[in-house]
C-alpha cells in the first residue's frame, strides 16, 4: 500500500472511532483490538503472522503479559 492510501486507511479508522465513540467505550477491550487496533497493524504492512496478542512478556524482574508481542523472523 502506497503511503497516500495509507494515511487515508488510518483517517478512516480515526474518523470510525471518532464518530462511534460512546460504542467503543461500552465495548470490550478485545472488540476494539479487532476493530481498530488490528487493522491499524495491517494498514502499516504488519500481517497476523507478525503478532502474537496476549504474549507472555518480562521487565525487569516483573512478568506478566503484553496485549501484543511483534516478531521479526523468529525475534
Amino acid at each position: 500500500m502506497d503511503k497516500n492510501k495509507a494515511k487515508e486507511e488510518i483517517k478512516n479508522l480515526i474518523d470510525e472511532f471518532k464518530q462511534n465513540y460512546q460504542k467503543y467505550k461500552k465495548e470490550l477491550e478485545a472488540n476494539t483490538e479487532t476493530k481498530l487496533v488490528e487493522p491499524l497493524f495491517q494498514i502499516l504492512g504488519w500481517t497476523k503472522n507478525d503478532f502474537i496478542k496476549r504474549e507472555k512478556a518480562h521487565r525487569g524482574e516483573k512478568s506478566g503479559f503484553a496485549d501484543y508481542a511483534f516478531y521479526i523472523g523468529k525475534r
